[in-house]
């Protein structure tokens, strides 16, 4: 009797790892290296031109950081978007109007594969 109940107890535990790691596969699976050619902003942040993740951490928080993940550039609060039906599928951004001389601000996210986005909150 102990046996089985140790079995079944073993089985529960395994089967709650493996949710818990598909789960984390699932939210891991939202990231995108973008590289730019020329500076771009976030909220707080101007990205020179270069390499960088943007990952998607929790249905809500966006961080980027460097293609090696040893420096995050930015941890933020997002809003759910929907991608723009006319957006070709290849485009992973939506900038925003910036004055001359000044790196565009990013408007948007799409995750590669995905049809929604997350929309960075800019203070007014």
């Amino acid at each position: 009797m102990l046996n089985r109940n140790s079995f079944v107890v073993a089985c529960g535990v395994i089967l709650g790892l493996v949710v818990v790691a598909a789960s984390a596969h699932a939210w891991s699976s939202r990231t995108t290296l973008l590289t730019f050619g020329a500076p771009v902003s976030l909220p707080g942040v101007t990205l020179g031109a270069g390499s960088y993740v943007f990952e998607m951490i929790t249905p809500e928080v966006v961080l980027v950081s460097n293609r090696r993940h040893t420096k995050v550039y930015l941890t933020a609060i997002t809003q759910a978007i929907a991608r723009p039906v006319a957006m070709p599928r290849h485009q992973f951004v939506t900038f925003g109007e910036a004055p001359a001389r000044s790196a565009p601000p990013i408007k948007a996210w799409f995750p590669e594969g995905y049809s929604d986005g997350r929309q960075f909150i800019y203070p007014q």
